[in-house]
């Protein structure tokens, strides 16, 4: 089975959409979860370099690096074992004159 079975049939490549797609997609996640956490954090009593953080500090990073990711993560599996795709749709094939 061809790595693209989409190329062959239609004559077009989309490995790289898809690929290029992930990488954007996963560097604003980072961004977006970086961010959350460090919102969380701040609103927090969370104080950089101490050797005792407040509970409130405490419970932020708890959240910001266990709940949420997992909470995302649960989603987005539940994303894609519930996504309605049809096996039986395929582009045209544009390659044929």
């Amino acid at each position: 089975m061809p790595l693209d079975q989409h190329a062959d049939d239609a004559g077009a490549a989309n490995i790289g959409l898809g690929y290029s797609l992930n990488s954007a997609l996963l560097k604003a996640a980072f961004g977006i979860g970086s961010g959350a956490t460090g919102a969380m954090l701040a609103m927090s009593d969370y104080v950089p370099g101490a050797k005792l953080q407040a509970a409130t500090a405490m419970q932020a990073i708890r959240l910001g690096f266990g709940l949420l990711p997992a909470t995302l993560l649960v989603l987005a599996a539940w994303m894609i074992v519930f996504a309605r795709v049809d096996p039986d749709a395929r582009a045209p094939n544009t390659s044929e004159s």
